[in-house]
C-alpha cells in the first residue's frame, strides 16, 4: 500500500492525539508548511541545549509521542510525515536532522509493543499507511548507516547510546529496545514466570557481587550480578543478538557491546533453577 499523508485539515488529528493533545500544528511547522511561534514553549524543560525554534518544535512533537514511554495514537499519523521529512533531510545532506529523526522515531517504535497499547485502531487505511511507513523507515535507516558510518562512530557516548537503542527497535527487537530505553542499560528488575520470584540486576561498576548471596527481607527477591550470568558468545544461535553485536562493533559502541552479551546470556533462577536468557527474565517482568 502507498504511504498516505493525513491532510492537515482532517478531523483525525483530534482523534489521533499525542500526550499533550493535537500535534498537527507541530507537524506543519517541521514540514515547513507553517512558521513556528517566536518563542515556542519547551516541553523538555530540563534540556539545557540552546536550539532554534524549529528544533524546539521537533522536540515537542517527539515528547508528545514518547512521553513516559507510552504509545500514542498520533504516531500513526506522524510516521508517514517523518518518512517524507527524512527523505528531504537526506537530499539536503543534513546529518544532524536525520540522526534526530531516526533516534526519536526508533524510540517511538520501541513503545509500539502489544502490552503497551490499550486502544484499537479501526481505520484500516491509517494502519496500512503506518505499516508501509515503518517498512520504508527501516530501509532509510539502513541507507543512513551505510552512508554515515564514520560520522556515527564519532558520536559522543550519550548520543550513540540513543542511536543504538533506536536501531534495536527498528531492526531487531522492539520489546528489548523498550526495556533498554527504560534505563536497563544500567539496571533492571527481573522476574521468573515459573516460580514468580523477583530479582534485581545491576551493571553498575560499583555493584557488590557479594550482594547476590545476601539474605534480603523478602526471601523471594534475589540480587543478580555479572558473575551469575553466562554471557552469550560470538557463536550464539540467537540471530538478533548476532546482528546487534555486529552493528555495535561497527559503530564502536564499546559500552553497549560490553553489556549486551550479558543480556543475551543465560541465568538460572536461584529459587526454581529455571534457566533462560537474562533478557527473557526481564521481559517477564516488564512486557509479558
Amino acid at each position: 500500500m502507498d504511504i498516505k499523508l493525513t491532510p492537515y485539515d482532517s478531523e483525525l488529528w483530534d482523534t489521533y492525539r499525542g500526550a499533550y493533545g493535537n500535534v498537527c500544528e507541530m507537524v506543519q511547522v517541521i514540514m515547513g508548511d507553517l512558521d513556528p511561534s517566536p518563542n515556542p514553549l519547551k516541553l523538555r524543560r530540563l534540556d539545557p541545549e540552546d536550539k532554534d525554534n524549529y528544533r524546539v518544535v521537533l522536540d515537542n512533537l517527539f515528547e508528545n509521542l514518547t512521553h513516559q514511554l507510552s504509545f500514542y495514537k498520533a504516531t500513526y499519523l506522524v510516521m508517514p510525515y517523518m518518512v517524507k521529512l527524512l527523505e528531504k533531510k537526506k537530499t539536503e545532506n543534513d546529518f544532524d536532522w536525520q540522526l534526530v529523526i531516526i533516534c526519536e522515531m526508533g524510540i517511538c517504535l520501541a513503545t509500539d509493543i502489544p502490552n503497551n497499547i490499550n486502544f484499537e485502531i479501526k481505520n484500516e487505511d491509517i494502519k496500512e499507511s503506518y505499516k508501509a511507513s515503518v517498512a520504508l523507515f527501516k530501509e532509510q535507516t539502513k541507507q543512513f548507516l551505510n552512508e554515515h558510518m564514520e560520522q556515527l562512530k564519532a558520536l559522543d557516548d550519550n548520543t550513540k547510546s540513543l542511536f543504538v537503542n533506536a536501531l534495536m527497535a527498528i531492526f531487531v527487537d522492539r520489546e528489548a529496545a523498550f526495556i533498554l530505553a527504560l534505563g536497563a542499560w544500567e539496571e533492571s528488575e527481573i522476574f521468573c514466570s515459573t516460580c514468580e520470584a523477583e530479582g534485581y540486576l545491576s551493571f553498575d561498576k560499583d555493584f557488590d557481587e557479594d550482594d547476590s548471596d545476601e539474605e534480603l527481607s523478602d526471601e523471594e527477591y534475589f540480587a543478580v550480578s555479572l558473575k551469575d550470568i553466562t554471557p552469550a558468545t560470538t557463536k550464539s544461535s540467537n540471530d538478533a543478538y548476532n546482528w546487534y553485536m555486529d552493528i555495535l562493533n561497527k559503530l564502536e559502541a564499546e559500552n553497549e557491546a560490553a553489556i549486551i552479551p550479558y543480556y543475551y546470556g543465560t541465568l538460572t533462577c536461584p529459587t526454581c533453577k529455571t534457566t533462560k536468557t537474562v533478557m527473557n527474565f526481564i521481559k517477564d517482568f516488564y512486557v509479558s
